[in-house]
């Protein structure tokens, strides 16, 4: 393994000034302003002074005081003061001051102070003070103070104060203060927000918003009307945990159960009931590890895997495919992606051959 390096202004930190525990693989000091370069090392904690700069591999623990800057792998927790920059990857977990800025990849924790920047991928957490800037991916949820802007894509929820501007697409609640707004890119719509609670964007491409068990369009109440798995329903009727509807776009009815967070559609009660199952089961995807972006299967073998990497339910997935008419007999892996943009799973299915490929 190359060997570490500690460093002040060029020159090596001389060691009675730290301590480093080979077998735990602990640093430990005092001092300020180190460049600590642990390029090939995992799993290390680092507890240090103020104005420090990292980096590490994976796994890593940082307890350290402010203006320090960050480059190292996934899975990282760091508990630091202020003033700090982070480039880090995926599932790195973040207890910071204020005025931090963060580079990331998905799936990370923030509880962060104010006056922030946050350049993220999907499916983090935040939880910050207010004047913060926010560049994400989907799947992200925000319970931030005032004065914040957000530029996201798809899924998100925000709990924010006032004064917030948000720049995000569909499939997104919101509640908020007072003069708060948002645009919406996949359909250029643009909505006053201010004091709004539990307002969600309609599913892609598709005007409007679900508020209060309705829907709006142009800003008029049009019907009680649901949203799950990226679907827009008209409610005809509702008892219990089923739901009679239907779907936008269709004039038929057709059935949705909801059990808890898990939702599932079908042309038929039992046909709901059973991919209600299905979502809930243990989904063998183990089959698909091997595949690329351009591996090529059929339309059958394509809807057969969707499901069972993203849970999408038959009936969903079936009215995608009737509708959008333009689904060839045999098809790549990224052209189920482009295909299913906005879909429910997308998400989750483009995330898991991202994965594969890294």
């Amino acid at each position: 393994m190359t060997k570490f390096s500690i460093t002040r202004n060029g020159e090596p930190l001389n060691e009675s000034l730290y301590t480093w525990d080979e077998k735990t693989k602990t640093l430990s000091t005092e001092e300020n302003n180190l460049v600590l370069d642990f390029s090939g090392y995992n799993n290390c904690t680092f507890k240090t002074g103020f104005k420090c700069t990292f980096k590490t591999g994976s796994d890593c623990t940082f307890k350290t005081g402010p203006n320090c800057t960050f480059n190292t792998g996934s899975n990282c927790t760091f508990n630091t003061g202020s003033y700090c920059i982070f480039n880090t990857r995926w599932d790195c977990t973040f207890s910071t001051g204020y005025d931090c800025t963060f580079s990331t990849d998905y799936g990370c924790t923030f509880d962060t102070g104010s006056d922030c920047a946050f350049n993220t991928g999907s499916d983090c957490i935040f939880k910050t003070g207010f004047s913060c800037t926010f560049k994400t991916s989907y799947n992200c949820t925000f319970n931030t103070s005032y004065n914040c802007t957000f530029n996201t894509a798809s899924n998100c929820t925000f709990n924010a104060g006032n004064n917030c501007t948000f720049n995000t697409s569909y499939n997104c609640t919101f509640t908020t203060g007072y003069n708060s707004i948002l645009v919406r890119r996949d359909i250029s719509e643009f909505y006053n927000i201010s004091s709004v609670k539990n307002l969600t964007t309609a599913p892609y491409t598709v005007e409007g918003y679900v508020k209060d068990g309705y829907y709006y369009k142009d800003g008029e109440k049009q019907y009680k009307a649901i949203i799950a798995d990226g679907i827009l329903s008209e409610v005809i009727e509702h008892k219990g945990n089923v739901y009679k509807v239907k779907n936008y776009g269709s004039d038929n009815i057709s059935y949705f159960i909801k059990d808890g967070d898990v939702c599932s559609h079908g042309e038929t009660l039992k046909e709901a009931k059973e991919s209600l199952i299905y979502k809930l089961s243990n989904r063998d995807t183990s089959q698909y590890k091997g595949y690329t972006l351009d591996t090529k299967v059929s339309k059958k073998e394509a809807i057969r895997m969707y499901r069972a990497i993203t849970g999408a339910c038959e009936h969903g997935t079936r009215m995608f495919v009737t509708l959008s008419g333009k689904v060839p007999r045999s098809l790549t892996i990224k052209k189920i992606i482009e295909l299913t943009e906005g879909q429910y799973g997308n998400d989750t299915f483009k995330k898991f051959f991202t994965e594969v490929s890294e």
